[in-house]
C-alpha cells in the first residue's frame, strides 16, 4: 500500500483540497488483540494513513481529517470472507474547493 499512497501523495501534495481519510472494518467482533473494538481499528487505519501522508510525505497535517466508520458503512455484504476482506479499506476523498 505504501507505494499507492506514494502515488497518490505525489498527485495531491501541491494541492490546497482537503482531505478526507475513512476507515473500516469487516463486521466480525474484536476479540482480545489490540484493538477494543472495530471502531477503535477503523479509527487506527484512518490514522495510520494520515500519519504516513504527513510524516513520510511531508504533507500539511491541516488538509485532513479523518473518520473512522467501523462495521457500519461495507461496501458489500459481510457474507463471505472474501467480502469480509472488501469491507476492511480506507477510503481516500480529495474535497471540491
Amino acid at each position: 500500500a505504501v507505494k499507492i499512497l506514494h502515488k497518490i501523495s505525489q498527485v495531491n501534495k501541491s494541492l490546497p483540497n482537503p482531505i478526507v481519510i475513512e476507515g473500516f472494518t469487516d463486521n466480525l467482533p474484536m476479540s482480545g488483540g489490540k484493538f477494543a473494538s472495530n471502531w477503535d481499528l477503523s479509527l487506527a487505519r484512518a490514522n495510520t494513513v494520515y500519519r504516513y501522508f504527513t510524516k513520510k510525505e511531508g504533507m500539511p497535517g491541516k488538509n485532513f481529517s479523518i473518520a473512522g466508520y467501523g462495521p457500519y458503512r461495507p461496501r458489500v455484504a459481510n457474507d463471505s470472507a472474501a467480502h469480509r476482506a472488501l469491507n476492511r479499506r480506507i477510503e481516500i476523498s480529495l474535497v471540491r474547493l
